[in-house]
């Protein structure tokens, strides 16, 4: 299974997912972030890169409290500050000196990614995995009020294979450091 940092972004935005009951995907797309009383700051999050991974997890919007999906356009200098700052979920002995020092790093975590298997529309795996990035306060904070340029709903094209396809992964440009880190490798 090869890891790579992989998402859907032009020169100065990059895409991400996120999958919502109606009430808090309502109050994102007329606000243009997350807000209001069913969103919390206090709250964990996780965004994903990969569409089709996102869609298998929440049975194309049919599982309860999941129904919406939303597209997030965020600022990329945002984004890859996130990156830099995140630690793995799951031991990677080649990035930690130790389970020690990674049980301590996890513990002040702002951002966490988790490595998942990568899947196409037909939810069979592309050999590829793909990055599940966690967020909570400060990290999330930011996330919220300036990572987010724009917001959209997927919802009505879930079963519209042509339309969910344009969302095409491509090798995300991260410092080589970053990229081995994130992968496990450094």
């Amino acid at each position: 299974m090869r890891r790579a940092v992989r998402a859907t972004y032009d020169e100065d935005r990059v895409l991400v997912w996120q999958a919502h009951r109606a009430e808090i995907a309502d109050e994102a797309l007329q606000k243009g972030r997350f807000g209001g009383a069913s969103w919390s700051l206090r709250r964990h999050t996780v965004i994903r890169l990969s569409l089709p991974s996102l869609l298998h997890r929440v049975d194309f919007g049919r599982r309860e409290g999941r129904e919406r999906v939303l597209g997030l356009w965020l600022r990329r200098d945002v984004f890859d500050a996130l990156l830099q700052q995140a630690v793995h979920r799951v031991y990677e002995a080649a990035v930690y000196d130790s389970i020690r020092t990674w049980r301590l790093a996890t513990r002040w975590a702002q951002v966490s990614v988790e490595w998942h298997d990568d899947l196409g529309l037909d939810g069979h795996p592309d050999g590829t995995e793909t990055l599940r990035i966690g967020l909570r306060q400060e990290a999330l904070r930011r996330f919220n009020e300036e990572g987010i340029l724009s917001v959209f709903d997927l919802s009505s094209k879930l079963e519209d294979a042509e339309a969910l396809a344009a969302y095409r992964l491509a090798p995300y440009p991260l410092p080589e450091a970053t990229a081995r880190r994130l992968a496990g490798e450094a």
